[in-house]
This record gives structure tokens, sequence and C-alpha cells, in this order.
């Protein structure tokens, strides 16, 4: 938590130096609500990438791993999957539609990266 409160005053002296202006209350929790979000993302992304087997969900994302610089539709729905059994909701998505919407976006990345080699 104290790198989010560290983050936020930085950025409160980035805006002071940018407008001359202090920020508004809305505008500081807008920064705090921002950064929070993400450091809960990257840290469930961490922990599903540590603790979870990408196998289970197919036999090619043996050695996936999520890339939090990267994230694809299939990503994005094991983290809903993920939060949601945490606080003893249903998974929204299938195992099967998680792991055809990852490989299909590695097979389009793929093919992006062939045609840049022509």
């Amino acid at each position: 938590q104290a790198d989010i409160i560290d983050y936020v005053e930085e950025e409160k002296g980035y805006y002071l130096e940018d407008r001359k202006n202090p920020m508004t209350q809305s505008q500081e929790f807008g920064v705090y609500m921002n950064r929070a979000f993400n450091k809960i993302i990257e840290e469930k992304i961490d922990e599903i990438n540590s603790e979870f087997d990408f196998a289970e969900l197919d036999e090619d994302l043996e050695n996936y791993q999520i890339d939090e610089d990267d994230l694809k539709l299939g990503d994005v729905k094991l983290i809903y999957n993920n939060i949601a059994e945490e606080i003893g909701e249903e998974p929204r998505f299938s195992n099967e539609e998680i792991a055809k919407d990852i490989l299909n976006e590695i097979e389009k990345n793929k093919e992006k990266e062939e045609e840049k080699d022509y």
C-alpha cells in the first residue's frame, strides 16, 4: 500500500509542476483508484502465473504465462473467473473458451510476425 501512496504523491507533484495548481480531491481519488486497480491486477496475474497450471486449459498452453503488458481476451476471462471464485461467485467462462481465445490470439500474433518478416 505504501507504494500506491508514494505513486500518488509523485503524480500530485508532476501535476502541480505542469498545471501550477494542486489536484482536486476528485482527481487525487482517481489517481488512487487507477493505481490501486492496476496493482490488484498485477498481483492477480503474478498469483495466477505462479499457481495456475495452464495445461489444464489446453496442453498447448503448458508453458504459457500471462503477460501483463500484452493481455489477451482469454487472460482477462481467466482473471475474471479467478476473482469470481475468490469471492464465492460462479465463474462465467469455460476453460475451453479461455483456451480458445488465448490460442487464437497467439496464432494471430504469429501471423503478424511472419508478415513483418516479408
